[in-house]
């Protein structure tokens, strides 16, 4: 793929306090009104990259199980309909499961302290004039990209 992203919470330009990276890390609920906005952000990121290339679905790859009954809900090579993709995305985030978001056009990898990446054959700087102003993002090839 031609253009990789990296998506996040984090401001590069500043340094990095004390900030959670994970949703085990909330313990107030002014912090989960937070997570909340910050998670449905990277949710309607996704959502606005598959709309800007034309993108009706999304296929899991490389699943990886973390907690018990999410894999009844999903399965290598399901096709997810973008409509109903975030429950998928909120699963990841909150660390019950991981996996690959892929399409022959798009792909969305999921790191570690909420850090997302996409990679894409084409340009999609429009659709992030369109993203929450929570999330930040620069150009950074993404460290889950198969050799």
């Amino acid at each position: 793929m031609k253009y990789s992203y990296k998506i996040t919470k984090y401001d590069s330009s500043k340094e990095k306090y004390d900030e959670w990276t994970s949703i085990s890390d909330i313990k107030d609920i002014s912090t989960y009104q937070e997570y909340i906005k910050i998670e449905s952000s990277y949710i309607n990121s996704i959502l606005e990259i598959c709309k800007n290339i034309n993108i009706s679905s999304l296929t899991i790859k490389e699943l990886e199980i973390k907690q018990d009954g999410m894999s009844q809900k999903y399965t290598e090579g399901q096709d997810i309909d973008i409509l109903n993709i975030d429950t998928i995305i909120r699963s990841v985030l909150r660390e019950k499961l991981w996996c690959k978001l892929i399409s022959k056009d798009c792909e969305f990898h999921f790191g570690y302290d909420y850090y997302m990446y996409v990679v894409t054959n084409e340009n999609i700087q429009d659709s992030f004039k369109k993203f929450d102003s929570v999330l930040y993002v620069e150009e950074f090839k993404s460290p889950y990209l198969n050799k």
